[in-house]
């Protein structure tokens, strides 16, 4: 089974300040692994870093063995490592599935120009009826995808990075603006991807009763660092991370 990400020693500055310091941990193939931390923790800064859009200024990115440190997020993305982001992204007058099969052509280019030029030419991935089945929006395949209500444009974007066959999946706050029974929805989609296609998950999200209820392992950083890992119910009990992060009055039922 190919996935397993290894982070050592991550550590990414902007001038003098250290938005990662230190950073360690494995992600194995078919782990759900949550992020936690406060606001300016450091949690997108190491999503980006892990995914190629920033160099890291210490430490390394491997993937099965691999170092892939410094590489374009286009490499890193046809090497496996898929990603969705905190904001819907839907391409202007295309459909559902028009949208997925253009992000199922990101894998064949890197410029923006060649990459519009090879929309229409089919790249290695997952079946995008497959995958419009998988995240249940098969029945609106045919819609103009920025016309969907926004929790299924969230999930639109799970679609995106999925239809790329992705060996793991970064996923930035998921559940983050949807209301109580479309958290649930997402939920379940991402047990469910993890349960089928046997691939690891790195998930940042604010919503600690779904990581809580979702993730194998919880690593929590704050300014940077980290503060703790291990599973949730460590991780809620955990008098360091209830002082940085979770609070004396936190529920997590």
């Amino acid at each position: 089974m190919t996935g397993t990400l290894e982070i050592r020693g991550l550590g990414r500055s902007f001038g003098g300040l250290k938005a990662l310091e230190d950073i360690s941990f494995t992600l194995e193939p078919g782990e759900i692994l949550g992020i936690i931390g406060p606001n300016g923790a450091g949690k997108t800064t190491l999503f980006n870093t892990i995914s190629g859009v920033y160099k890291p200024s210490a430490g390394a990115v491997s993937l099965d063995g691999r170092d892939i440190s410094g590489l374009r997020p286009d490499q890193i993305g046809r090497l496996g490592i898929g990603r969705t982001f905190q904001s819907t992204t839907v391409f202007p007058e295309t459909t559902v599935r028009e949208t997925l099969e253009r992000a199922q052509s990101f894998l064949s280019a890197y410029s923006p120009m060649a990459w519009l030029r090879s929309f229409g030419h089919r790249a290695a991935g997952h079946s995008v009826d497959r995958v419009l089945e998988r995240i249940g929006l098969d029945r609106m395949a045919d819609a103009e995808a920025s016309s969907l209500a926004y929790g299924f444009q969230k999930i639109l974007g799970i679609g995106m990075a999925l239809v790329q066959a992705p060996h793991l999946l970064l996923m930035d706050e998921p559940a983050a603006g949807l209301n109580s029974s479309e958290k649930i929805e997402v939920t379940d989609l991402i047990r469910g991807i993890r349960d089928e296609y046997g691939i690891g998950i790195l998930l940042v999200e604010h919503d600690m009763k779904m990581v809580m209820g979702l993730c194998d392992r919880v690593k929590v950083i704050s300014y940077g660092r980290q503060v703790a890992i291990g599973t949730p119910e460590e991780i809620r009990n955990d008098p360091d991370v209830i002082d940085a992060y979770l609070g004396r009055d936190h529920e997590l039922a």
